[in-house]
């Protein structure tokens, strides 16, 4: 069906193109970026630091000696009884209770001499461990900073300047990401249509509708044909 200037599909396009931006314009800027960024930041720095932070806590006794000695321990009980065919590997599985492929992994990087096995899959294992928990510590660490950080932008955002201003560089944010999610539905959508995924009457009405055979103009078939995932694509083609 062809509507004249627009499509079905432009209408869609438009009507979800403006409430993002007064989604845009009601959450602002400050928030939106404090939250994509957050997520991003957070985890980048987290995994960066989390081995420095994990010999902190190491070096000061924290958390460590307990996750090592309960290792060891069970290394021991398990070494004692374990006959001459028994694998680095099985005796790993079986002391620590833990999936074969894990066990496998904790073996590759050891290479020692049943007496020497305890304490060196005890140190490996805290040190893996501490590496998770330093993790996690630092993600929540990080998270109450951007709770802190979303609190002030809300403050900043009451004086109605600022909140004017961030409500209007949110709806151009909001409305790139809109751009951005429709590029790639439309992507999707052309790969699609030419491995002939879609047929018959909804082709028929997806080449109409974006006038795909004229030289008509489309908001829908400009992002269908010139998108930039296509142009990603086109390089590498």
């Amino acid at each position: 069906m062809d509507l004249g200037i627009f499509g079905i599909i432009d209408i869609v396009v438009i009507v979800f193109g403006i409430l993002f931006l007064i989604i845009g314009f009601k959450r602002g800027f400050m928030n939106k970026m404090i939250g994509l960024l957050g997520v991003l930041v957070m985890l980048a720095l987290s995994l960066v630091l989390a081995s420095n932070f994990a010999e902190f806590l190491k070096n000061r006794g924290l958390i460590y000696p307990s996750i090592y000695d309960s290792v060891f321990e069970k290394m021991q009980a398990v070494v004692s009884e374990a006959g001459e065919d028994a694998s680095t590997a099985d005796i790993i599985a079986k002391a620590l209770n833990i999936p074969s492929l894990f066990a496998s992994f904790i073996a590759s990087k050891i290479e020692a001499t049943p007496a020497e096995l305890p304490a060196l899959v005890a140190e490996k294992v805290g040190t893996y461990s501490m590496r998770g928990i330093a993790f996690l510590i630092l993600v929540f660490a990080f998270s109450l900073v951007f709770i802190i950080l979303k609190i002030l932008a809300n403050t900043l955002r009451k004086n109605s300047i600022i909140q004017t201003i961030d409500g209007l560089l949110g709806m151009a944010l909001y409305l790139l990401i809109y751009v951005v999610i429709l590029s790639l539905l439309f992507f999707i959508l052309n790969i699609l249509v030419t491995k002939e995924v879609i047929t018959g009457s909804t082709l028929e009405f997806i080449k109409t509708d974006l006038q795909l055979d004229t030289d008509a103009f489309r908001i829908s078939k400009f992002l269908y044909n010139g998108n930039l995932f296509n142009s990603v694509k086109e390089l590498f083609s």
